[in-house]
């Protein structure tokens, strides 16, 4: 199995206990009933610079270090059949020359 260490912390004996993150395909977790999911960050393979004062939408891979903008501004995480959608359907959206996103 493949984690990522996010922590290790030491016990009073000296053992050493690792806390890790495991990633899962969605259709073998079950949320809990009546609890709320809103505040879990969400990942998105695609981010979408939108479009501002006459400058094309420019469409990123996740990670892209050009897709920071100031601030984040005007970005927008966007799921693969999205990704596709803007660039078919807004012809001025453009794809970032340093990624290069493929969705």
């Amino acid at each position: 199995m493949d984690a990522r260490l996010l922590e290790r912390r030491q016990t009073p004996d000296g053992s050493w206990n690792y806390v890790v993150a495991v990633e899962v395909p969605a259709d073998v977790v079950q949320p809990i009933q009546g609890e709320s999911y809103d505040l879990v960050p969400t990942w998105r393979p695609w981010i979408l610079h939108a479009p501002w004062m006459g400058r094309p939408g420019i469409l990123h891979a996740a990670g892209c270090p050009s897709a920071g903008g100031p601030r984040g501004i005007g970005l927008r995480g966007l799921t693969t059949p999205q990704a596709r959608q803007v660039l078919a359907a807004e012809p001025d959206t453009i794809r970032c020359e340093l990624c290069r996103p493929e969705p």
